[in-house]
Order: structure tokens, then sequence, then C-alpha cells
């Protein structure tokens, strides 16, 4: 699919077309579903561990991939890790096995981390990039909110978090999978606008800055499954247009994970994290992530003006931002 450059400039019935153009097809996603039921299904043949279950991350698990952006991470959560202690123990054995194995089959990247490799899985259409996380089960399919605060617990005193990080990345894709299409559709728009409208050339933010201010805005009006997706942008790009303002705190809400005194004992420790701070935008899942950190004044000043001048496209004039976006 060729993204067009100025969608804000079509007519309503344009840009509804134009977001369904985003979605990946039915084709695709069966094809990458097959792709990735393929693989799993390899490597608990040939690896030596048990694969005890199976998560899906990323892009692909949050159901944001657009049909040309697809990107996978998978979970390989391993039984013989019985504790987290044996994750950092067994983790680079393990990962030099699935390298071995994988390699018969399948392209792998060049360059890999310690604790994960990089698969290119073929489909007919394309190459799917998965980075496959061999890990530590520490919450399981349904975790009860006792066990989420345990786990909370313990994960704010570790000296070392890796083991927890693909449960963080599971918990993170689940929260905005479990969202309605509606949003999901916002959200892609949204990235449609940092990669075309936008371009920055900094690393800094990452795009989760933009997805967790679209999730929270929706939030503010109301959760709707809903509504026109002109003023739910319109919304977003008022509001990265006043980032002086800026606060995104998730800590004791309905898409938090963790509480407020989670969030309060995190911020009395951690220099990058002030909650009195604007710009703030912290990750719903992990209360050590602060995706404004880092983030050069210059680059703040350029998402503003960029934003700013969104609102004033034609395809987005009569737009207002209503309570709940209908």
């Amino acid at each position: 699919m060729e993204v067009m450059e100025t969608p804000w400039n079509l007519a309503p019935c344009d840009l509804s077309h134009f977001i369904k153009e985003l979605r990946p097809t039915k084709s695709t996603t069966k094809q990458v579903n097959d792709a990735i039921e393929s693989l799993v299904e390899y490597m608990k043949t040939k690896l030596t561990v048990t694969v005890g279950r199976v998560g899906v991350a990323g892009e692909w698990g949050k159901s944001l991939s657009t049909q040309d952006d697809i990107f996978i991470d998978l979970l390989l959560y391993i039984t013989d890790f019985r504790a987290i202690e044996d994750h950092s123990k067994k983790l680079p054995s393990i990962v030099n096995e699935l390298r071995e194995c994988l390699n018969d089959k399948y392209r792998l990247g060049m360059k890999n981390p310690q604790d994960c490799l990089t698969v290119y899985l073929p489909t007919c259409d394309d190459m799917i990039t998965c980075t496959v996380f061999p890990t530590v089960d520490l919450l399981g399919n349904n975790p009860t909110q006792a066990n989420i605060g345990t786990f909370y617990r313990k994960f704010i005193t570790v000296s070392d978090r890796s083991p927890y990080n693909a449960t963080i990345l599971e918990m993170q894709s689940n929260l905005i999978k479990k969202t309605p299409v509606y949003l999901h559709d916002l959200i892609r728009l949204v990235k449609a606008w940092q990669t075309t409208k936008l371009s920055l050339r900094s690393r800094e933010p990452k795009p989760e800055l933009f997805d967790l201010v679209t999730l929270q805005r929706w939030c503010k009006a109301g959760c709707p499954a809903e509504f026109d997706i002109r003023k739910g942008f319109v919304d977003v790009m008022k509001t990265l247009g006043d980032w002086a303002s800026l606060q995104v705190i998730w800590g004791g809400t309905q898409y938090g994970r963790y509480d407020k005194t989670i969030m309060e004992e995190v911020a009395k420790h951690n220099l990058h994290i002030c909650l009195e701070d604007t710009p703030l935008v912290m990750d719903p899942i992990d209360p050590f992530l602060n995706y404004c950190s880092g983030v050069r004044r210059l680059i703040w000043e350029e998402i503003e003006r960029t934003a700013r001048e969104t609102t004033k496209e034609a395809g987005l004039k009569g737009a207002e931002v209503t309570p709940n976006w209908q």
C-alpha cells in the first residue's frame, strides 16, 4: 500500500478509507499468524528445553501494526526456568541452542543481544521481523491482582530487572490489545502523522510516547467504544501542541497496572522521574519508564509547531473536540 502524505486534507469518507488501508489485510494477518505458529511449533520440537507458554508482544501483539510495518516480539516462557535465578544462569546456553536450531531453517539477524534472537519470517508478501525472547514466566496467563501486586513489589527492589522484561512487554501489549478497534485506528493515524508529517530525525521521543498520549486522551474522553476519529486526532494534536503542560500519569488509574504507592516509591529514588514535572509521560506498566526523559527542548518545539499546523489542515476543519469525541 502506498501511504498518502496528507491524509489530514481528506474528506471524512476518504479519511475513513485511508485508515482502513493502514490496517493489515485479512490475508496478511493470516500469513503472519501462520508464520508465528509454524515458528513456535518448530522450536518446540527442536529445543531440548520445554516451552510452557507463548506470548505475542510488540506492535503485532498490541494490534497496532500497519500493512507495511509489522514487527513481532515472541515470548517463549521456558518451564526449565523454575525461578528468577535460573534465568541469568541458563539463558546464555538456551539462546545459543535456539540460534543453532533456528539457523537450520530461518534467516537470523546479524546482531543479537544476549537475551534474544532476531528471526526473519517468510510470508507471501514480505519478510517479517520477529524477536524471540526465551524467558521465565513470572505471572502466568491469568494473574490475580494479588499476583500483580507481588510482582511489582519485587520489581521495584531488584538491581537486575532483565528477567522481568518479557512479562512487562506482554502486559504492555495486552493493555492496548484489549482496547476498542477505533482506538487502534486512531493510534495508527497518529503513527502515520509521526512518519509523514512530523518526521523527526532524533531517536527521542520513542513512538510509545505518542501511543500513550493518545490512550490518555481517549480515557479523558470517557473511553468511548466508537467515536469521530477526526475529533480524537485533533484532541491528540492539541495536547502535543501544548507540550509544556503535558502530564500522563497512570498509577492508581483504570489503565495503570501498578498503584500509587509503587509509583511514588519509584519516583522517590529515580532522578529521571518527578511526578510534579511537565512534560511527563509515564508508562502504565513499567513505573521506571518516563518517555519524556532525554527529549531536547528543540524536539518538543518541533512537535508543538507541527501539531498546531496539523490542526489547521483542510480535512480537520469543523472537527472540534467534544467531551466524548462524538
